[in-house]
């Protein structure tokens, strides 16, 4: 059962890392390739996400090898319940602050967008 959830983690991690990269396409598209009349720059923190976008792969395959190495590790006796809990705990942690820094990475440029609309 501990072989589950350690496998149920990093596939939750595979699962959120990977569609992060679809509107990450989708803002280099309308933004870098082919931008609109205004050709403002990008936020900082979007340009940032274009540099860094690599992470939506490699964190998600070092969490493969960690698992792999846990699973050999401990093929005969189930590790301590404090370390699953610690590699939950790290799982969500990593999804999250992936979800968080992409979706505001990809957002940024849409609120500069309508900050500069004025009504009427």
């Amino acid at each position: 059962m501990w072989r589950c959830s350690l496998i149920l983690n990093t596939l939750l991690l595979w699962v959120i890392a990977l569609p992060c990269t679809i509107p990450l396409w989708a803002l280099y598209t309308r933004f870098v390739l082919y931008p609109s009349a205004g050709g403002r720059a990008l936020p900082a923190i979007t340009a940032l996400a274009f540099r860094v976008e690599w992470l939506l792969l490699v964190v998600p395959l070092f969490w493969t090898v960690g698992l792999i190495l846990l699973l050999v590790r401990f093929r005969r006796q189930p590790p301590s319940p404090y370390l699953l809990q610690l590699h939950l705990s790290a799982s969500l942690f990593v999804c999250l602050t992936l979800i968080a820094f992409f979706v505001l990475a990809v957002t940024m440029p849409y609120i500069e967008v309508f900050k500069g609309m004025r009504p009427g």
